[in-house]
């Protein structure tokens, strides 16, 4: 099943209106949304968000797409991908994409115990070698 990622709300787009949508008989609530409110630029906000969103749903993230989700920077991803550290597709031999189900669990690889687990481990390993050694 393929899910299909929803375009920005025309209001959002950059295409040089600035305009926002103003319709007769807005709710309060309505009104905060489409009026700048405290210096904060909300348009700037709900389509970071938006692309946020989308960002998620994607199943193949572009090597931007990639730092933005990770939270790495571009030179250190490039680093991992020049270094074959992290798993990337390169169909054409230049672009650099990457799947997004890979990149969760390489980001939730090498997990490190707790203070409690490395005790538990310890304490059964201690125990399994003196049975072996009793024998």
């Amino acid at each position: 099943m393929v899910s299909q990622i929803p375009s920005i709300p025309s209001f959002l787009d950059d295409n040089g209106h600035n305009e926002l949508p103003t319709t007769t008989g807005t709710t309060d609530i309505e009104k905060q949304v489409i009026e700048p409110h405290n210096n904060v630029d909300v348009k700037e906000l709900i389509k970071g968000e938006f692309q946020k969103i989308t960002l998620s749903l994607k199943k193949v993230l572009t090597f931007d797409d990639c730092a933005e989700y990770t939270g790495l920077s571009k030179g250190y991803l490039y680093k991992l991908t020049h270094g074959r550290q992290i798993p990337h597709f390169k169909p054409s031999g230049k672009k650099i994409y990457f799947d997004r189900e890979e990149v969760d669990r390489w980001l939730l690889s090498n997990r490190v115990m707790t203070s409690d687990e490395v005790q538990d481990f310890a304490k059964n390993e201690v125990d399994r070698l003196n049975k072996a050694l009793r024998k």
